[in-house]
C-alpha cells in the first residue's frame, strides 16, 4: 500500500490527466471529430504536464516501490484509453470514416511506443527491486 501522500499525489495526477484528455477530446469533437494541429498542440500540453509530474516527483516516488510504475501505467491507460474509447464511439455510431490517418497515428503510434516504454519500465522495475517483499492484500 502506498503512503497517503503518494496516494493523494497519484490521485491528483490521474484527475489532471483526465481533465486534460477531456479538453483534448472536446476540441476533437468541436472540430468535426478530426485530429488537427490544435488538438495535437493540446495533447502536447497534456504531455508536458505528464513530464512535469514525473520530473518533480521522481526522487520522492522512487523511494516507494512501484509508485513511478503505477503512475506511468495510470497515465498510459487514461490517455491511450481515452483515444481508443473515442475512436470506438465513432466506429460504433457510423462515423468511422472520420478516423483518418491522424487518428491512426495517435491510436497505434502512441499506444505502441508508449506501451513499449511502459513494458521496459515494468521489466526494469521488477529486475531492479523485485517482487519478493511486495505485500499481497
Amino acid at each position: 500500500m502506498f503512503p497517503e501522500s503518494i496516494r493523494r499525489q497519484i490521485a491528483g495526477f490521474a484527475g489532471a490527466m483526465m481533465a486534460g484528455v477531456v479538453v483534448v477530446h472536446g476540441l476533437i469533437a468541436a472540430q468535426g471529430q478530426r485530429v488537427t494541429p490544435l488538438t495535437q498542440l493540446a495533447l502536447g500540453v497534456v504531455a508536458l504536464g505528464y513530464l512535469a509530474f514525473f520530473i518533480t516527483r521522481h526522487r520522492e516516488f522512487r523511494r516507494v516501490r512501484f509508485a513511478l510504475l503505477s503512475s506511468h501505467a495510470i497515465g498510459y491507460l487514461i490517455v491511450n484509453g481515452s483515444f481508443w474509447l473515442h475512436a470506438s464511439y465513432l466506429w460504433a455510431t457510423g462515423q468511422g470514416e472520420r478516423v483518418d490517418s491522424a487518428w491512426y497515428g495517435l491510436l497505434f503510434g502512441m499506444s505502441i511506443c508508449w506501451g513499449a516504454g511502459l513494458a521496459v519500465h515494468a521489466l526494469l522495475t521488477a529486475h531492479r527491486r523485485g517482487f519478493e517483499d511486495a505485500a499481497v492484500a
